[in-house]
């Protein structure tokens, strides 16, 4: 969590070294690629990144940077995420191996067809939410959340009023209060329009 009027990390939970030389081994035997996030990087560990992991770094408006398996591990970075990418195909076989095994020791989840999320044990974005909640003495009832994938779904069930934005699975929809417009349709304005300043 940042403070927004400076952007320094107020709250946060990290990877051990232990667990990214855990995450590491089970991409070892897979096709997947074992990416990490500092606060401002997107790193993959040991090898060139994929189009999948390029693709995905796109999104969120930067380009992968290739790390060493001792430099994710040396304390050097906070490593709060990570994640494995991969084709549909190739992700399912991967949660299938190994997404019982995961979640026995982290919050993993299955937040895109390409991607499966691992997170600190207990750390989920609901998580992260009540913390701040807490922090700023607010109820849950004065919170609205806007989310479009699996690992949004507590988070928008811990708010008070949960929103999918039009883009989102049917199922992530199902779980909402109310649904917004799509991304490249400006929802998340249309949906503070809506329930906050026209309230």
């Amino acid at each position: 969590t940042h403070q927004t009027s400076d952007w320094s990390l107020v709250d946060w939970q990290e990877l051990s070294g232990q667990d990214i030389r855990y995450l590491y081994s089970l991409s070892e035997n897979s096709p997947v690629q074992l990416t990490l996030f500092d606060e401002e990087h997107y790193f993959v560990v040991g090898e060139k990144a994929s189009s999948y992991v390029v693709n995905d770094a796109s999104l969120v408006f930067t380009t992968p940077t290739k790390i060493s398996l001792e430099e994710a591990c040396s304390g050097q970075h906070r490593m709060f995420q990570a994640m494995f990418l991969g084709s549909q195909e190739q992700v399912d076989a991967f949660e299938a191996d190994f997404g019982q095994e995961i979640c026995q020791s982290f919050s993993g989840v299955r937040s895109q067809p390409v991607i499966y999320e691992a997170m600190p044990s207990g750390v989920t974005k609901a998580f992260a939410l009540e913390r701040l909640a807490k922090q700023l003495d607010v109820n849950p009832q004065e919170i609205m959340a806007i989310g479009d994938a699996n690992n949004d779904i507590e988070m928008l069930e811990y708010a008070g009023l949960g929103v999918a934005m039009g883009n989102a699975s049917d199922h992530v929809k199902s779980l909402a209060d109310a649904v917004t417009d799509s991304c490249e349709e400006n929802g998340v304005a249309t949906a503070i329009e809506k329930f906050i300043l026209n309230s």
